[in-house]
């Protein structure tokens, strides 16, 4: 009687564990790959400004439909085989927040036929640059005399132009020769903020400010909303003191232009008070920043 019952049991078993062989060993269930190590960013200098970017993830379509996101470098399974599209568009951190990862919308994304093969890897260098319908309505990379840039009443500390070579002993390329900032010296409390000197009028469509940054104190970002008989300001980030190297952020302002419909300009502010921690040690405080881009479109 057990022989019998284990007999059935095998017969039922059997067509199922072959048939997940087949699925196993086919072509089909072997997928193709793609490895991107970076996505590169270019520019025409005279229109976008530097080249300086922080793309940390790859959106990866397959004839128009959404494959995945892939933090870089990657290598991506593709369960498909002969000639398909691909599409790599390049993602970030929203505010530098590793939870808040979306497409950038002003770059460009990047295009190709491929012709994929079952477990073979082909590596590929996809290459962007802004979009033609970015607007830039503030750049500055500080490379010119002339500072768009000017402290506010607030501020004790002047803004001032600092050579890249004396902030870091090795030069990064998409910083140019000079930077902007201001040093804090001494060891009572002390505030630094500076703003653009023109404004500028701004709509509901995405807006961020692209920023270089390097510090030892935190940095407050923001914005001036001014408005027929007033002038509100509006912290949109506090960053984090940066004090090893340079980093790049991705500031989203949208918010705050969506939260105040009669606003009729704004102007962008930089500001920091002295920490406790460097006021304790009687540290300077120093901030530095880089390649301001307001962009929208």
């Amino acid at each position: 009687m057990l022989i019998k019952i284990l007999k059935k049991i095998l017969l039922f078993i059997c067509p199922f564990v072959l048939f997940s062989c087949e699925i196993i060993n086919s072509e089909e269930g072997i997928p193709s790959y793609i490895y991107i190590d970076k996505i590169d960013f270019v520019t025409d200098y005279d229109l976008h400004g530097t080249n300086s970017s922080k793309i940390v993830d790859a959106w990866i379509n397959v004839d128009g439909n959404l494959l995945g996101v892939f933090e870089l470098p990657a290598r991506i399974p593709i369960l498909k085989t002969g000639t398909h599209e691909v599409m790599v568009r390049a993602g970030i951190k929203v505010n530098g927040i590793a939870a808040s990862r979306a497409i950038y919308p002003y770059y460009t994304s990047y295009k190709l036929n491929m012709n994929l093969t079952a477990a073979k890897i082909d590596t590929i260098h996809p290459v962007v640059t802004y979009t033609d319908f970015t607007i830039f309505k503030w750049k500055d990379d500080f490379e010119d005399a002339g500072l768009s840039l000017v402290t506010t009443k607030k501020s004790y500390t002047p803004i001032n132009r600092y050579a890249t070579s004396l902030i870091d002993s090795i030069p990064n390329s998409y910083l140019g020769d000079f930077a902007a900032g201001s040093v804090m010296s001494g060891d009572s409390l002390m505030i630094f903020e500076c703003q653009t000197i023109d404004s500028v009028y701004l709509s509901y469509n995405p807006i961020f400010l692209e920023l270089n940054y390097k510090c030892n104190n935190s940095i407050v970002v923001g914005m001036f909303v001014n408005k027929t008989t007033t002038t509100i300001q509006k912290a949109a980030i506090t960053l984090n003191p940066s004090e090893k190297q340079w980093n790049k952020i991705y500031i989203n302002l949208t918010d705050i232009v969506k939260q105040n419909p009669d606003a009729l300009h704004y102007n962008i502010f930089i500001g920091a008070r002295k920490s406790q921690y460097n006021i304790d040690n009687n540290k300077e405080a120093w901030l530095y920043f880089d390649n301001v881009k307001l962009v929208t479109f």
